[in-house]
């Protein structure tokens, strides 16, 4: 599921615990980080050849907002931090094995969060954007040969027999 490859790639790269923010979970330790994916507009969808077997693979690109959200003492370091590790070789490789592209780090927030009445909790947002191809395989029905022939007016008819 998507939604699971994008969490591994971020917790990877996070010293905290790692949690969906429309999860509903109970919260974390002190110092956690939430994840919110908001997919953009779908582009069109692009069918490869059908194989021997007859499976076809269809496949698009997407392009899917990242929110993570790091709440706790020293929110803005870690956030910060993990918007330069996005670019180390580990998260290239991670991202790669994830089919996931980290096309841009948008921007960094200082926005602290309201505890109760009276206390606040530091809270950093990073806004990224990123891309991913989804795709199925689905079996398609093919013709294995054509024979017949080809007339045309007067003239003699043409065999034509593929495989």
């Amino acid at each position: 599921m998507i939604h699971d490859d994008f969490h591994a790639l971020f917790a990877g790269l996070l010293a905290e615990p790692l949690v969906f923010a429309n999860g509903n979970g109970p919260r974390p330790a002190e110092q956690f980080s939430t994840i919110l994916l908001t997919p953009g507009v779908p582009h069109p969808v692009q069918h490869g050849r059908v194989g021997d077997d007859g499976n076809r693979e269809s496949f698009a690109s997407r392009v899917v907002e990242v929110q993570i959200q790091c709440y706790g003492p020293g929110a803005w370091g870690r956030a910060d931090g993990l918007a330069l590790r996005v670019h180390s070789e580990a998260a290239q490789a991670s991202s790669e094995a994830l089919d996931i592209g980290i096309l841009s780090v948008d921007r960094i927030q200082d926005v602290p969060a309201l505890v109760d009445a009276t206390h606040y909790e530091e809270r950093t947002i990073l806004d990224l954007t990123c891309h991913y191809v989804g795709s199925y395989v689905e079996w398609t029905s093919w013709i294995e040969a054509i024979q017949g022939s080809l007339v045309a007016d007067d003239l003699p008819s043409v065999p034509i027999t593929t495989a």
